[in-house]
C-alpha cells in the first residue's frame, strides 16, 4: 500500500467523521428545537358564553357549563388562550364545528349581542395567537343528527355531552395534537324544549341541593 493510498483513506475517514458530526449536530438541533415547541401549548381562556341552560343550582357541577333541549340550536364560545411567549397558530379539526373569530381583547363584543353564530366566511378554520393572547372559538351544533361522536364527547341518560375541542398547535414550526377544554360539559337532551319531561330534566340538575 502506497503513502498516497493511505493518505486519501484518512483523509476520507476525516472528512466521513466531519459529515456525521454535522449530520449528528443537526439531529440534537432538531431534537431540542421541538421539545421548545411543544412548550407552545393552548389552553381554555378567561372568557365563556352560552344561551344554554346554565347550572343555577345551590351547589353548581363545576363540569357542567350548559344544557340544551333537543330542539334548540347548540351556540356557544370559548376563548383559547395561549401562554407561550411566542405565537402559535391553532387549526380546528373540526371547522365545520369549530371555527375560530377574532382576538379576543378588551375591544372585543363579549358575549355576542345577539348569540348568532357569524357566517363562514367571518370566521377560520386557523388562527395565530400572540405570545399571551386570546382569540375566540365558535362552537356551533357539535352533536351531529347522524349520532357521529366527536372526541371529547360522553352520553349519558338522554343527554350528549362534550367537553372541548381537538386543534392542532403550530409552534415554532413544528405541529402539535392538543385537546382544548371548555369552561365545562355541554350537554344537550334528547327531550324538546316544551315537554313536560325536558322541564324535569332541568329541575332534577338540583335534586341533590335539597
Amino acid at each position: 500500500m502506497t503513502d498516497d493510498t493511505v493518505e486519501i483513506r484518512w483523509r476520507f475517514r476525516r472528512r466521513t467523521a466531519r459529515v456525521a458530526g454535522v449530520v449528528a449536530g443537526v439531529a440534537v438541533l432538531v431534537g431540542t428545537w421541538w421539545v421548545v415547541s411543544a412548550q407552545g401549548v393552548v389552553e381554555t381562556g378567561s372568557s365563556s358564553w352560552s344561551r344554554g341552560y346554565p347550572d343555577g343550582c345551590l351547589f353548581p357541577d363545576d363540569d357542567m357549563w350548559a344544557l340544551y333541549a333537543g330542539d334548540e340550536d347548540v351556540v356557544a364560545v370559548q376563548t383559547v388562550g395561549n401562554p407561550a411567549p411566542w405565537p402559535v397558530t391553532v387549526v380546528s379539526h373540526r371547522p365545520d364545528v369549530f371555527r375560530f373569530g377574532g382576538p379576543f381583547d378588551e375591544f372585543t363584543t363579549f358575549p355576542p349581542s345577539d348569540g348568532v353564530p357569524p357566517a363562514p366566511d367571518e370566521t377560520n378554520d386557523r388562527a395565530t395567537i400572540p405570545a399571551g393572547g386570546e382569540v375566540v372559538l365558535w362552537i356551533v351544533e357539535p352533536f351531529a343528527a347522524d349520532g357521529e361522536i366527536l372526541p371529547g364527547s360522553y352520553g349519558y341518560n338522554t343527554m350528549t355531552g362534550i367537553d372541548g375541542a381537538d386543534l392542532q398547535v403550530w409552534s415554532l414550526g413544528f405541529p402539535h395534537d392538543t385537546h382544548v377544554e371548555f369552561r365545562g360539559r355541554l350537554w344537550q337532551s334528547e327531550l324538546d324544549l316544551e315537554s313536560a319531561a325536558f322541564q324535569r330534566q332541568l329541575a332534577e340538575m338540583c335534586v341533590d341541593d335539597e
